[in-house]
């Protein structure tokens, strides 16, 4: 995008487990602290480009690998 002069907004999609380490979670969480880590990261980064970093935490959902 920044190569090519494209301004625009890029959301990553989280979970709530990067703003609370949850017991059980440990080899969850990391992960999600990590993410966040790169999405503020390139925030600073793409700022003065026109392109705008968002991060989506959602909470814990039901899915066919919580059923396991």
């Amino acid at each position: 995008m920044r190569n090519n002069g494209i301004k625009g907004d890029i959301v990553l999609v989280s979970s709530v487990a990067a703003l609370i380490a949850f017991a059980g979670y440990s080899a969850y969480c990391p992960s999600k602290f990590a993410l966040r880590g790169l999405a503020e990261a390139l925030r600073n980064e793409l700022a003065p480009h026109g392109i705008r970093i968002s991060m989506f935490y959602p909470p814990s959902m039901s899915s066919p690998r919580t059923h396991e």
